[in-house]
């Protein structure tokens, strides 16, 4: 996991309450082994799921894998409805211009607004 990687689970954390208030579950897939996502999620803190996919398995079904011809995950994020349905898929095809957390939380909150109207 990068320096890029690792600040962004950071300021998610930071945001996790505006999560939890929402009512949205955060769910993180990282591309490294369990061992390593376990060691990171107790040095950060981290206090939402992180899901293992050193053979990027998960990264390929949801077709984030290797974008750029390089073997390598794309940041990526996908939004879900209260009923499980995709909303938003939000990818960059270079970490830094990754799906920023205000993006994310935007996207959870016009769906809300959507929903209610």
């Amino acid at each position: 996991v990068d320096k890029l990687d690792r600040e962004q689970l950071s300021l998610i954390q930071t945001r996790h309450k505006v999560f939890v208030e929402l009512k949205a579950k955060v769910v993180v897939v990282v591309a490294d082994l369990p061992t390593n996502v376990i060691d990171m999620r107790d040095e950060l803190g981290l206090e939402f799921a992180l899901i293992a996919d050193p053979l990027h398995v998960v990264a390929a079904d949801w077709q984030v894998f290797d974008l750029d011809g390089e073997g390598k995950v794309s940041p990526a994020s996908f939004v879900f409805d209260a009923f499980g349905n995709l909303i938003a898929r939000l990818v960059a095809t270079v970490p830094e211009d990754r799906p920023t957390v205000d993006e994310v939380l935007f996207t959870i909150e016009e769906s809300i607004r959507s929903a209610a109207a």
